[in-house]
């Protein structure tokens, strides 16, 4: 996954702020197992693997919703393990770019992760050989047009960012096609609305997300960016951060 060593830092010093301040987060987890649900998967598993399990958001609506036998978490932060819902669920930490895949898995799935992964075909090619026939992938990303103020603010100034994947439906389709029955592909739009450019920075702070990857704050660049976003997004004295989830469920082929 793209710069790794800075992902963990960011995610483990969120862990205790994220359940409280993960709002589009916990709701597309939800929205992952409704559609799944829906998609005609078995509501009886044999084995599960769920990467990037963060606090449990996804997990938890899983072993709540699916008979499960076998249940395999990982993360790329250790201390995840304790946020676990069951104590029998097995977790396995580490980079999913790296580790061994449970071969055989009825579902594979992840919420809110793939986007940090340096080389998604690749990963995607990977799970594909983990996941027996008419077995399910299901996974929550962002669309393009995720964090759009925040990338507009960006590409005006040149600043530079992490590139990640905000694949849009067709290029998930296209990628998927060769291995799966795409049962659902939808994204929705979804806008918190802050008192202040601050308030939103220290929700991507105490979320994880480093919306404005390789920027250095100092006074005059603070003041001169919330300047900016106010000037092209302020309505009615408060500011929007846009959410972009899409959901992404598929039948690997026989």
């Amino acid at each position: 996954m793209g710069s790794q060593t800075k992902i963990l830092h960011s995610f483990h010093r969120a862990l205790d702020s994220y359940n409280e301040h993960a709002i589009v987060q916990r709701d597309s987890a939800a929205n992952l197992v409704m559609h799944l649900l829906n998609s005609g998967c078995k509501p009886s598993l044999n084995r599960v693997f769920e990467f990037g399990c963060g606090t449990g958001f996804l997990t938890e609506h899983l072993t709540r919703q699916f008979k499960i036998n076998e249940f395999i978490a990982n993360d790329l932060v250790q201390d995840c393990q304790a946020y676990l819902p069951k104590p029998e669920i097995q977790f396995i930490a580490g980079d999913v770019d790296d580790i061994a895949i449970p071969d055989q898995s009825d579902l594979i799935c992840s919420a809110s992760c793939v986007q940090w992964c340096e080389d998604l075909p690749r990963l995607l090619n990977k799970l594909a050989k983990a996941i027996r026939d008419d077995g399910f992938l299901a996974i929550s990303s962002y669309s393009t047009g995720h964090f759009k103020e925040l990338v507009t603010l960006q590409n005006a100034t040149n600043t530079d960012r992490q590139e990640l994947n905000y694949w849009t439906e067709q290029t998930w389709k296209e990628h998927l096609e060769s291995y799966y029955v795409v049962k659902n592909i939808s994204s929705e739009e979804s806008i918190i609305w802050f008192n202040s450019v601050r308030e939103m920075l220290l929700h991507l702070r105490l979320t994880g997300v480093n919306g404005i990857a390789g920027q250095t704050w100092n006074q005059q660049n603070l003041k001169n960016f919330e300047n900016s976003y106010r000037e092209n997004f302020e309505v009615d004295g408060k500011v929007p951060l846009t959410y972009k989830p899409i959901y992404i469920i598929a039948r690997k082929q026989t």
